[in-house]
Formats: C-alpha cells, sequence, structure tokens
C-alpha cells in the first residue's frame, strides 16, 4: 500500500507539474542505503524526481537531494547516519549518476563539500566530520576515478588521514590538482609511488617549496605540469629547472600567472638547449588584467628567440602572452623569425596576433628593424635582401 501511495502521488505530481520535493519521513537512524530504496524508492523512476527531501523523525537531521541534468546535489544538514549516506550514494551511483556533489548546509559547514564530476574527485573539506569521512570512504570505493581535485585544505588531522588513505588506495589515479594548498609535500611524497599519475597542478599554492615536486618528477612518469596563479619568482623556480634538466616525461610545462621575470626566462630557455621532449610551454602573465603576474620583457623574449633559432626545433608552442613589458618592435621581430622559418614553434605574443601575418615585407619595412635581423643572421643575408627586393 505504501509503495502504491508513492508511486501515485509521484505520477500526479508530474502530470500537474508541481514544483514541491518529494518527502520522506522515516527513522533514519539505523537505515542503510538498500533498505531505505527498497522501503521507499523501489520500482520508482529516479528521473521522475526534481527533488527528494529526507527528515529524520527522530532528530532534526535532513538531506534535500535535487536531481537536474544528469547530475545530483546532496544537501546534508546535521546527518548523523554516515553508513546510510554513503549507502544512499551507492545506490544512486550505481543506477549511473555518475555525477555528484554533496554539500553540509549545517552551520558554520556551508563551505565545505565533495563532489565527483566527469571522473574527478574534488574535496574542500576542513569542518563538516560527515563530509570527510565520506571523502576518505571514496578513495576506497569502486568509482572509477581517474582525478583527484584537492581544495583549500588546513585540518592537519584530516589532511594526515587522506595522505593515509591516498597511500592505501588502489585507484589509477591519472591527474591530481592541489589548489591553495600551502604545505604540498606530503601530497607530492604520496604520489610518489603511483605509476599511473601523467598530469599534476599546483594553482593558487603561495609560498610553496617547489623541491617535493623535484622529487616527485624522479619517480613519476608526469607529462603535464602546471605551477599557475602562484608566487613562484625566478629564485625559487631554480630546484624545477634543475629537475627538468634530468626528466624525460614531461611534455607540457604551464608557468603562468606567477612573479617569473627575464632570469626565470633565461633559466628557461638555457632549459629547451637541453631538453628536447618538452612541447609546450606557456609563461601567460596574467589571468585577469588587474592581477600581478608573470613579468618576462625585451631581453626574456630575446633568449627564448635565440635559443629557438639556433639550438631547439622540438618545442611546438610558447606562449608569452600578457607580458607588457616586451615591446612592439621585438614582437614583430619574433613573428618574422617565424614566418621566414627560423623558430619553428608557435609563439603566441598579444601585438602580433592581430598584425597582417600574410605579408612578411610589412613586417620588416622599418629600415632598424632590418639592421637588427641582418646583424643577427649574418648568413641569411641573401634570403632577407630578396624578401626586401635590396
Amino acid at each position: 500500500m505504501k509503495i502504491f501511495k508513492t508511486l501515485f502521488f509521484a505520477i500526479i505530481g508530474i502530470q500537474i507539474g508541481w514544483a514541491d520535493p518529494y518527502i520522506i519521513r522515516d527513522n533514519f537512524s539505523e537505515l542503510d542505503g538498500s533498505i531505505f530504496f527498497d522501503r521507499h524508492l523501489k520500482g520508482c523512476e529516479i528521473s521522475d524526481f526534481d527533488e527528494i527531501l529526507l527528515q529524520d523523525t527522530s532528530s532534526s537531521a535532513s538531506i534535500k537531494i535535487s536531481l537536474k541534468d544528469g547530475r545530483i546535489n546532496f544537501s546534508v544538514s546535521n546527518w548523523e547516519n554516515f553508513y546510510l549516506l554513503v549507502g544512499i550514494f551507492d545506490q544512486f551511483y550505481r543506477r549511473g549518476w555518475r555525477n555528484v556533489k554533496l554539500q553540509d548546509v549545517s552551520e558554520y559547514k556551508n563551505y565545505d563539500y565533495v563532489e565527483i564530476f566527469e571522473g574527478v574527485l574534488f574535496i574542500n573539506v576542513n569542518a563538516s566530520w560527515i563530509l570527510a569521512n565520506f571523502a576518505l570512504e571514496a578513495l576506497n570505493m569502486d568509482l572509477d576515478l581517474k582525478g583527484l581535485n584537492f581544495r583549500c585544505l588546513r585540518d592537519e588531522y584530516f589532511i594526515e588521514k587522506l595522505i593515509s588513505s591516498l597511500e592505501e588506495c588502489t585507484l589509477e589515479i591519472e591527474k591530481v590538482e592541489l589548489f591553495d594548498i600551502s604545505d604540498i609535500s606530503v601530497f607530492c611524497n604520496a604520489l610518489s609511488r603511483n605509476f599511473d599519475l601523467r598530469e599534476f597542478s599546483l594553482t593558487s599554492c603561495l609560498g610553496c617549496d617547489l623541491q617535493p615536486v623535484a622529487e616527485l618528477l624522479k619517480t613519476s612518469f608526469i607529462r603535464k605540469l602546471s605551477i599557475t596563479e602562484g608566487d613562484l619568482d625566478d629564485r625559487r623556480l631554480m630546484p624545477l629547472i634543475d629537475a627538468l634538466r634530468k626528466n624525460k616525461t614531461i611534455e607540457e610545462l604551464n608557468l603562468s600567472s606567477n612573479h617569473i621575470g627575464d632570469e626565470g626566462a633565461r633559466m628557461l630557455a638555457d632549459l629547451l638547449r637541453e631538453n628536447s621532449n618538452i612541447k609546450k610551454l606557456s609563461l601567460v602573465g596574467y589571468e585577469l588584467k588587474d592581477d600581478e603576474g608573470n613579468f618576462i620583457g625585451n631581453f626574456g623574449a630575446l633568449y627564448f628567440t635565440n635559443v629557438l633559432t639556433v639550438e631547439n626545433h622540438t618545442l611546438e608552442e610558447l606562449n608569452l602572452c600578457r607580458n607588457e613589458d616586451i615591446n612592439d618592435k621585438v614582437k614583430t621581430t619574433i613573428k618574422m623569425l617565424m614566418m621566414l622559418g627560423f623558430i619553428q614553434a608557435n609563439v603566441i605574443l598579444d601585438a602580433c596576433e592581430s598584425e597582417d601575418s600574410s605579408d612578411l615585407k610589412v613586417l620588416t619595412q622599418s629600415s632598424d628593424q632590418q639592421e637588427v635581423l641582418l646583424d643577427m643572421y649574418p648568413s641569411k643575408k641573401q634570403k632577407l635582401c630578396n624578401i626586401w627586393d635590396k
């Protein structure tokens, strides 16, 4: 009879367009996930509901489950039955709902969340014990995860537990991002034995020591390394440069939106003399107009120019966008060298993107520009003169 009532009101609600949630009241303190589904949702099409509200009759605890566009959002308030939460999640996951977000909306905990989206597990937990335990449990569940994203973690006890679970889990994690994490060393150490790792990112990790990253590069097979939106400067770049000299797997290196200047550009250009594995190097100046960022100038750009014209022909892309200290004369020179084929990489420069790249002669009409090029490449004098019709 209860199942019949459930189906009846669900169907009527759908037909007349009720926006109210489907409310389930029960003593949830002793239920598990399978019993919950058998008792309250057996025979129902989950996709028929926009929202399901679970209210515990023995306390003020509740869970609001919102279903929209193939995604589920669990809003948990004062919930104590951890195993039921995991069980309900597992039942939804088994039924094909793979993009799930859990938020603790209890007082002082509404910034905490755990999310699984497109195979990546996002963990942002500092106050909610139930989300902390769920995050640890998720690392041991068969969820077919391919990526981890740890965000703004501050609770040392939780981090310790998380690292322990990370070291013991058997997931084949290919991608890891640390966002706004001050101590990256424990994560790098835990990942040092993960031979499936292919992408590693640090975003907004201010003040972090890059030596643990350098050590991680010795034992891993990372192909994409990204350290962005931080305060990485020329001096702190050195351990990374030393590690990359010996590394044979990194193909993409992104150091955008840091504090790298001409000296850092020189060190990276020298690295490209020795490292032929790197195919893409990004040194974008800033993310937003008013942000601080990289400040590579003319000298830094010319360091790269010299290496790319003579010693490195394997780099495919160098992104120097939004480094506003590079003047138009240097940018035009680099653009012209690409068109001549002296530089085989695609060097991305703001000012040159809008110029007419189809007419090499237009770019080199200035006599000063022509003299610079002849001084730089005397062996190409005849080819250059033919272009200028001299």
